[in-house]
């Protein structure tokens, strides 16, 4: 009997210790970090800034995380003299994998534009940065000041202007091999400021361009799908909004309502060719919102959107899971809370490719240091606080 009690004490214990190690949640104390991408529930990579100066020149660091330890570390230098670095950042697959896109500023550059004259793909070994591989990025025609090459998941986004064609987005996988190219009816100052790949093959763009000259210039937004043969479809927007993809070859978009304290949003879900399938406006009562991914159940049919709640106070600090059905009618709330030492205006939820969320946030201090910290959505507590959370 005791051999079976002793037995059954030892399972549980190893039990209890694969649950933690499955789903763990890390403290980071490191330098003031800039973001973080999920390579799995136990690894990450993010780009860190070494001091809280301000100065754009002050040296970065990549960093890559296994179980809340760094690994490995490659400290950079960006912003500074011409023909230096310009920035780092991160493309990761679906399984994991991920290469480091490297951008280097235009020899020619003012030392103010976003220019580049070389921009490579690398792996990050132990040997440092390792098997180039060199995007065709080059400069030409009336408007090369504003082209510019961008991470987005696991592409990287080139934006290219000429006299032939004003505005063209090509899409590049971790291989360094184009995947689709477009030639967009837009201004030469154009970019992308919102990408996600809505099916296999098929990408959508928030664009943002400048309407005007002079003090009564202002910033339009536009949608455009395309695919390797074109634009597929345009949508003009009446603002800025997020996206995401609804796992069903459609889009899911947010966007706030400006007129109104507390930041509400309209969540809305377009189908591969545009047409809004369904509309819900997402509301708290005296708290900031926002809108983070989503997940997409098949069995279930349903989707699961993670979010945020925080009052100006902080008296509220919570992050939220909706569950819906495909009309986004609601079916369920969960809002936990976050510790108060993390004071973060905006927590991040966080997608790891197993489809875990995360919620990564920072402890706030005056100097631009102090504590990260990265926590399973369902290892948080249960919230009491009164965020009056609607969908309708």
């Amino acid at each position: 009997m005791k051999k079976a009690i002793a037995l059954a004490l030892l399972l549980l214990a190893l039990c209890a210790a694969a649950q933690a190690e499955e789903y763990p949640g890390h403290t980071l104390k490191y330098f003031p970090i800039l973001d973080l991408q999920l390579l799995s529930d136990q690894s990450f990579v993010g780009n860190c800034w070494e001091d809280a100066s301000g100065d754009t020149a002050r040296p970065h660091h990549l960093a890559w995380w296994q179980d809340g330890q760094v690994i490995r570390d490659m400290p950079y230098a960006t912003g500074g003299a011409v023909g230096d670095l310009l920035t780092a950042q991160f493309l990761v697959n679906p399984d994991g994998s991920f290469k480091v896109l490297v951008k280097h500023r235009n020899p020619d550059s003012d030392g103010f534009s976003t220019d580049y004259d070389r921009c490579f793909l690398f792996d990050w070994t132990d040997k440092g940065l390792d098997n180039t591989i060199e995007l065709p990025v080059g400069l030409t025609g009336m408007a090369a000041w504003a082209n510019r090459v961008e991470a987005y998941g696991n592409h990287a986004v080139l934006t290219t202007h000429s006299e032939k064609e004003p505005c063209a987005l090509t899409v590049y996988d971790t291989d360094g091999q184009a995947v689709a190219r477009a030639a967009l009816p837009l201004s030469s100052r154009v970019h992308p400021v919102q990408f996600a790949e809505i099916s296999d093959g098929v990408f959508l763009a928030e664009m943002s361009f400048l309407d005007g000259n002079g003090p009564t210039a202002g910033y339009q937004y536009c949608l455009v799908c395309f695919d390797q043969g074109g634009l597929r479809w345009q949508k003009s927007l009446a603002q800025a909004v997020s996206l995401w993809p609804d796992h069903q070859g459609g889009a899911i978009i947010s966007q706030s309502v400006t007129d109104e304290a507390y930041t509400p949003f309209i969540i809305t879900r377009l189908d591969g060719n545009g047409k809004v399938i369904a509309q819900k406006t997402l509301s708290g009562k005296n708290v900031v919102l926002w809108l983070g991914p989503n997940t997409y159940d098949v069995d279930k049919r349903a989707y699961a959107f993670y979010g945020g709640a925080v009052a100006n106070s902080r008296r509220v600090y919570t992050v939220y899971r909706l569950i819906t059905d495909e009309a986004l009618i609601p079916l369920s709330w969960d809002v936990r809370d976050l510790s108060q030492k993390y004071r973060d205006y905006s927590p991040n939820l966080l997608l790891s490719p197993q489809g875990t969320p995360f919620v990564w946030t920072r402890e706030m201090r005056s100097d631009g240091h102090g504590e990260s910290a990265l926590v399973p959505f369902d290892h948080l507590p249960a919230s009491s606080a009164d965020v009056g959370l609607e969908l309708e």
